[in-house]
């Protein structure tokens, strides 16, 4: 299931969005990520970064790493649907049924992620609520 991004609600709580730096091919992209892995969650594509920029989660390659991406087998204006070169900042926000978010984490550096174990126990939580 892939759906694209016009805002975010309480039932987004059950949405991931894919790690950057790996932009979205948009929604057909996502059909096919989701059959490959046997995924039982949606995917949230967000066109443009425009839920992340309403939330401070994006920036702009500065121009000396678009000169580096540049020499990657990589076509990130095509990957990412436009050629802004702004990228999502990687997060992890878990959000309830209410619309509270219980859990958020975010940090530039894509090399840097929370535990799965950490996002399953705060699932678990909210589950046991």
């Amino acid at each position: 299931m892939a759906r694209e991004a016009s805002g975010l609600g309480p039932d987004h709580s059950r949405n991931a969005k894919g790690p950057p730096p790996r932009p979205s091919h948009g929604p057909r992209f996502e059909l096919r990520l989701c059959g490959h892995r046997n995924l039982t969650f949606e995917i949230l594509t967000d066109r443009g970064n425009e839920v992340a920029g309403k939330f401070g989660l994006r920036f702009a390659l500065p121009p000396y790493l678009r000169e580096l991406y540049a020499t990657f087998p990589l076509d990130l204006a095509k990957f990412n649907g436009d050629s802004s070169w702004i990228l999502p900042i990687p997060g992890r926000f878990v959000v309830d049924r209410q619309g509270i978010i219980r859990a958020a984490e975010a940090d530039p550096d894509y090399t840097t992620r929370p535990e799965p174990s950490e996002t399953v126990a705060t699932l678990r939580a909210l589950t046991a609520r």
